[in-house]
């Protein structure tokens, strides 16, 4: 199955889950996306022990081209598993878990994992073999490269829509905190711990600030709901 296609199925059984759980989905996004890649290493290490998805053919002098027998050619072909191994699998592993280290809006590291995919995988897709059925398209590129143009396209989408999103909403609005139709925050079920200290609020520096501004009012809040 393609990985174009079971990214969706990934999509629509990551919004159940956030919506049973009542947590933002491209929350759950964010802390599934970094973990993506060693799912498709460990794919692209099977493909390659199964002799399956091979690259084009490669020069007779590339040291480590290999003869994939289930190609039905004895030339050498450029081991294509390998390559996306590396770029998909390990190097995107590492970035994006380095860039979700630090805090980041809500939906950068989806974002970042989209455009992160769509490019190695674009890059990878010069050196694989295009699928007997489908061929080569139109400007030179194969199926799965055009695949992934929309991937970089909405990934660098969502990536700048997050970073403005966060920089104009209030802070209520992040933290998970409801606004009513008079402005005033509705705490709801977060006001069992300080908003200070609530999970929601680790990840962004500001908002937990805000978050302790707000501690003193949310303390008088607490008492004057259970009084």
């Amino acid at each position: 199955m393609s990985f174009h296609g079971g990214m969706l199925g990934v999509l629509v059984s990551q919004l159940w889950f956030a919506r049973t759980r009542q947590r933002p989905w491209l929350q759950v996004m964010d802390f599934v996306a970094p973990c993506v890649p060693t799912g498709l290493a460990a794919g692209r290490v099977g493909n390659f022990i199964n002799g399956e998805l091979w690259g084009r053919f490669s020069s007779p002098d590339l040291p480590w081209g290999m003869v994939f027998r289930n190609s039905g050619s004895m030339l050498p072909r450029h081991p294509s598993q390998v390559y996306q191994f590396l770029l998909e699998g390990l190097l995107l592993f590492v970035l994006l878990w380095l860039y979700a280290r630090k805090p980041r809006k809500m939906g950068q590291v989806s974002g970042a994992f989209l455009v992160g995919y769509g490019v190695f995988r674009f890059i990878a897709e010069y050196f694989r073999e295009p699928d007997d059925f489908l061929g080569i398209l139109a400007l030179g590129l194969s199926m799965g490269q055009w695949l992934c143009v929309p991937m970089i396209v909405g990934g660098a989408g969502l990536w700048w829509w997050a970073s403005q999103r966060a920089a104009s909403a209030p802070a209520a609005r992040l933290s998970g905190v409801n606004c009513g139709d008079d402005g005033q925050e509705q705490y709801g079920s977060v006001k069992a711990l300080p908003l200070a200290f609530h999970p929601d609020l680790i990840r962004d520096p500001w908002i937990a600030g805000q978050a302790r501004n707000d501690k003193s009012r949310f303390w008088s809040f607490r008492h004057s709901d259970s009084g």
